[in-house]
């Protein structure tokens, strides 16, 4: 039978190793982002924690489901922080958004726009926080970076690290 302390000492150990599980991030995470007819997806992925993240654009379903823009980076660099690796998430936070708003011109001058976003909050080497806004629509995804922190400072982009790549074999029209 095993004492207070020893039980105490148990709890220690068992909870170290949760915590090495849970931070060492010995496995790969992903947060997936889908239109809501499921016809389009977003994925953002970070193959351990710190390190660099990526997203990756599906479209179609089941057996019809293809890459339509496989893994890319993601991240910025200021002059006083950077924002590439690193980073640290935090839990998605998910919603469903519906948006309206009138063009000045064409055939559909009203447009309703039905979607999903995913906040993914990150904090980087150094504290500071980054957001990733990511929507998904029955016809595209989207996403942008936003600051959350409030300052009155002036801070100065130095790069945008976002990438992508076109598969394989991908014809595209420049006009």
């Amino acid at each position: 039978m095993c004492s207070r302390t020893c039980f105490a000492r148990l709890l220690l150990k068992a909870s170290a190793f949760l915590v090495v599980n849970v931070f060492v991030g010995a496995e790969p995470a992903a947060w997936t982002l889908a239109s809501p007819n499921g016809g389009v997806s977003l994925t953002i992925t970070q193959p351990e924690s710190g390190a660099r993240l990526s997203y990756r654009v599906e479209l179609g379903s089941g057996a019809a489901r293809r890459v339509l823009l496989p893994d890319a980076p993601l991240g910025l660099r200021r002059a006083d922080e950077d924002f590439t690796d690193g980073m640290v998430a935090g839990e998605a936070v998910r919603r469903t958004v519906k948006d309206a708003y009138e063009l000045p011109r064409g055939k559909q001058r009203k447009v309703q726009a039905h979607g999903a976003e995913m906040v993914l909050p990150l904090v980087n080497r150094n504290g500071h926080r980054l957001e990733i806004v990511a929507r998904a629509y029955d016809d595209g995804v989207a996403f942008r970076y936003r600051f959350p922190e409030r300052s009155d400072r002036l801070v100065f982009m130095l790069a945008e690290e976002t990438g992508f790549q076109l598969p394989a074999g991908a014809r595209a029209e420049a006009s």
